[in-house]
């Protein structure tokens, strides 16, 4: 917090007053084209993985996220 990001960093909207104007616009499309391709594609969890549950807030999430792997289509 409060230094500059090299020219390397992925900063997707920018910053400051260049910042991208069409960012919540572009946040909203991208939740919408995520939800699509959640819908669409038969995902399991990752075989083999351990998960352990935190508390954050009010409601409990894995600890290190959550590896899911696309699974096969039935024909």
């Amino acid at each position: 917090v409060g230094r500059r990001p090299s020219p390397s960093e992925f900063l997707p909207f920018g910053g400051g007053t260049r910042r991208c104007t069409a960012k919540a616009f572009a946040l909203c499309d991208w939740q919408g084209e995520l939800a699509e391709v959640v819908r669409r594609v038969p995902l399991g969890g990752a075989p083999g993985y351990q998960m352990r549950m935190v508390r954050r807030a009010i409601t409990f999430a894995p600890s290190e996220g959550m590896p899911v792997v696309v699974e096969k289509r039935a024909a």
